[in-house]
């Protein structure tokens, strides 16, 4: 099915656009030459020379440290200020079914793939589908627990929904989280590792394999 993609929104500050620090040093140089042009009443200055273009640049990198440590972001990695920076450019955009036409097409993809999950399909439509009647857009879901014995495709169904919504989804153990994430186990779940598969601000809960006294 196509994906839907509503109009980019912003999710976090236009502040924490930071300009590269290449094109920062290009500002630097640039702005050393009109002052140089200026003292000297109209000379043309194509270049500088090597120690004055180091010392631009050794400004331009602290000026560029400076602003990374204002808006919170001089501890992040390159990839990940890229990352964040380019959201807040382009904000984002919403994934997901947009009408009740795109509700059954989606709910249609998820049962001719996975007919033995006919249940949980029909709960998804039905959770879009009032989503979509309170004015909503996009993927929205509760967090769920899919129960069931190994093998039958409780994870890949997960997966699956989360790739025909055009979301990302990301696989955690949550037997190994904190206190409040064990608690969606069941009491009656004692000896069972819990697997999560967090789509978007929800997560689908996967019961997995049944762990070992020695576990």
């Amino acid at each position: 099915m196509d994906k839907h993609q509503t109009n980019r929104f912003a999710v976090v500050s236009p502040d924490l656009v930071t300009p590269h620090l290449a094109d920062m040093e290009q500002d630097f140089i640039r702005a050393w030459i009109r002052m140089k042009e200026n003292l000297m009443l109209g000379g043309r200055v194509q270049e500088l020379g090597y120690r004055q273009e180091k010392k631009a640049k050794d400004l331009a990198a602290d000026a560029h440290a400076r602003r990374l440590r204002q808006v919170g972001m001089s501890a992040l990695s390159k990839e990940a200020r890229a990352q964040v920076t380019a959201l807040a450019r382009a904000g984002a955009m919403l994934n997901g079914p947009s009408c009740e036409d795109e509700v059954y097409q989606f709910a249609a993809d998820l049962h001719a793939e996975s007919p033995w999950m006919r249940d949980v399909s029909a709960w998804v439509m039905n959770q879009l589908l009032a989503h979509i009647e309170k004015g909503g857009c996009g993927l929205a879901l509760p967090p769920v627990i899919l129960a069931g014995p190994p093998g039958i495709g409780k994870s890949h169904f997960a997966r699956r929904l989360a790739e025909c919504a055009g979301t990302p989804s990301r696989l955690i153990d949550v037997g190994g989280g904190s206190a409040g994430l064990r608690a969606i186990a069941p009491p009656s779940w004692p000896d069972t590792a819990v697997i999560a598969i967090v789509i978007g601000r929800s997560f689908i809960a996967t019961s997995g394999r049944r762990m070992r006294p020695s576990d």
